[in-house]
């Protein structure tokens, strides 16, 4: 279940990157820093939304695991969801995930933003080409497509 969040949301900036690199080809230039940050911000809001019922889930197996009688109250995360929901509807599913997501979507944004930055430097350096020949091969196999 933790590998399904980073995932979806390297899959996520992967496919926001596509039609951005035809965009950039387009107007002849390479993908900003602004649009590398927001990619990077959408991709994680993404995955924290499809993901963070799982996570909720998660926590409350933690909880339940650290009683001192040794007693549970969940029997996995299918029944914590159930439970959730039945209590809460499909609300209870999301609570709390405005924080969750100021915290998470403005790091990964940064993050995608810092990596594309550093892969301009690598390309440049070992191999002499920049970034937009990456974005022209992107966006030729998305042509190809």
């Amino acid at each position: 279940i933790l590998v399904s969040n980073p995932s979806i949301q390297f899959v996520c900036y992967e496919q926001l990157r596509i039609p951005m690199a035809k965009i950039a080809e387009k107007r002849g230039t390479s993908i900003t820093s602004l649009e590398f940050f927001v990619m990077g911000a959408i991709a994680k809001a993404l995955a924290t939304v499809f993901t963070y019922p799982l996570q909720i889930a998660q926590s409350r197996l933690r909880a339940d695991r650290g009683k001192e009688d040794g007693t549970r109250t969940h029997q996995g995360t299918v029944d914590v969801l159930k439970k959730i929901y039945a209590q809460y509807g499909v609300k209870g599913w999301f609570k709390g995930m405005e924080a969750k997501l100021w915290q998470t979507v403005l790091t990964a944004a940064f993050q995608f933003l810092t990596y594309e930055q550093v892969q301009k430097v690598v390309l440049l350096i070992f191999l002499g080409k920049g970034v937009e020949a990456k974005n022209s091969q992107i966006a030729a196999a998305a042509k190809k497509k």
